[in-house]
């Protein structure tokens, strides 16, 4: 598919050609929203192009502007049209649907739609429009326009694309399946499908999708960055969704029933146990930091990654995230101690552990108030460094595992529990695989 921004758009030529744009040959055309008039005979005699959809600012389509257009299926004409020129449309002999999305009168000219194929249909958004043709069609004003007199009330599929590209709107029968569905495309993004609702909930439509009523479809997105990979039997995954906003990314990984997440690395080679509800990581290889949400009830694991930064990886490869699964629940899943968020108090860990919090609701507590903070090594080959503060580390301010800090210490200090590795210790042989 290509998509025209041309104004006025003047493709023409005098014999049968192939159209490309931009060394893509052009099948199915989308005239955009930048276009307002479509010159005579701008696409004449372009024997590849199958499909043509005009955007609703389209104002005229000129004199055979699409004439001898042989592979010509398919033609939605925008609502904005309001002169359609004479042999615009002329012996396009494979021509079987033309949908006028039109609300208001407009003039056709002479011979614009005559000598396509004995098959084809016409069908109007606007049922005082099909009336009128239909009223006067064998009259002066309206012979020697159509091939014929199949004319039909159809709905109509607006797109909302939710920061992709553009989308015109489309005709169909009521009843019937959409038949094709345009495929928008969004820079970091994958294109996750079309769906009735805003919020995105359900499932996707598809081509075989039957509607009875025009409607609206909105376009779900997910962040083409970050991959989810599952180490051994990949089929104990159920499912996993990717969220980016601006700078930060949010991974939803969902198991398999009776499976259940039990380790994750982001290098494939340090794993690292799920074993907290909550748990906060520094400094990941493609981000500044995670926060991973273990829910025993649902059975998934929420990775939270802040400021993400995908330019640090080579080659264009995908951030990934490494996974290992068990048939064993989560029975020593525990939650983390009290009602203080580790994003809220700002204590992290680096990687190699994590922390819990014990104490009151942070909003509760007095700026000289203390939180008692225990660091716990995670991953086999690390041991706990001691605690610092993101403004001085190379000052260790505790070498205790447990140490309670003042509200205010956490606060402007941003404390860290650091984990180094056991010297004269591989990491990769004290791992499982």
């Amino acid at each position: 598919k290509v998509t025209l921004t041309s104004n006025p758009l003047t493709c023409s030529s005098v014999t049968a050609i192939n159209l490309y744009i931009d060394n893509v040959l052009a099948t199915d055309v989308v005239i955009s929203s930048k276009t307002t008039l479509i010159n005579n005979y701008a696409f004449y005699k372009c024997a590849n192009i199958t499909s043509v959809t005009i955007a609703d600012t389209v104002t005229s389509i000129g004199q055979y502007a699409f004439r001898n257009c042989t592979a010509l299926k398919e033609v939605t004409i925008g609502s904005g049209v309001t002169s359609i020129g004479q042999y615009a449309f002329n012996s396009c002999t494979a021509l079987t649907s033309v949908f006028f999305m039109q609300l208001a009168n407009f003039s056709v000219g002479s011979s614009a739609f005559i000598s396509n194929s004995s098959l084809v249909a016409y069908y109007f958004v606007s049922q005082d429009i099909l009336n009128t043709i239909k009223t006067n069609y064998n009259t002066e004003s309206i012979t020697g326009y159509f091939t014929n007199t199949n004319f039909y009330l159809c709905c109509v599929v607006s797109f909302e694309s939710s920061g992709g590209s553009e989308c015109p709107k489309m005709g169909f029968v009521s009843g019937s399946s959409y038949g094709s569905l345009p495929t928008p495309t969004r820079e970091g993004y994958r294109f996750a499908g079309w769906y009735t609702n805003s919020a995105l909930t359900g499932s996707a439509v598809s081509t075989s999708t039957t509607a009875s009523a025009s409607h609206t479809l909105y376009a779900k997105w997910t962040f083409d960055g970050i991959d989810v990979v599952v180490s051994g039997a990949s089929t104990s995954l159920s499912s996993s969704s990717v969220e980016m906003d601006e700078y930060n990314a949010t991974v939803i990984v969902k198991p398999k029933a009776g499976y259940y997440i039990s380790e994750f690395s982001f290098d494939n080679s340090v794993f690292i146990p799920v074993e907290c509800y909550t748990t906060s990581i520094r400094d990941i290889p493609f981000a500044w930091s995670v926060t991973y949400y273990a829910s025993k009830a649902n059975n998934r694991l929420i990775f939270s990654f802040e400021y993400v930064d995908l330019d640090c990886l080579e080659n264009g490869q995908l951030a990934t995230i490494y996974l290992k699964t068990t048939t064993t629940p989560y029975a020593s899943l525990k939650e983390t101690t009290g009602a203080i968020s580790i994003s809220g108090v700002a204590v992290s860990a680096t990687l190699g552990g994590s922390v819990t919090l014990i104490g009151d609701a942070y909003e509760s507590l007095a700026d000289s108030d203390t939180i008692t903070c225990v660091a716990k090594v995670c991953v086999p080959g690390y041991e706990f460094d001691g605690w610092y503060s993101a403004d001085d580390m190379g000052t260790c301010l505790s070498d205790a595992d447990s140490k309670r800090f003042t509200k205010t210490e956490i606060y402007e200090k941003q404390i860290i529990a650091v984990f180094k590795p056991i010297e004269n210790t591989s990491v990769n042989d004290n791992v499982s695989n």
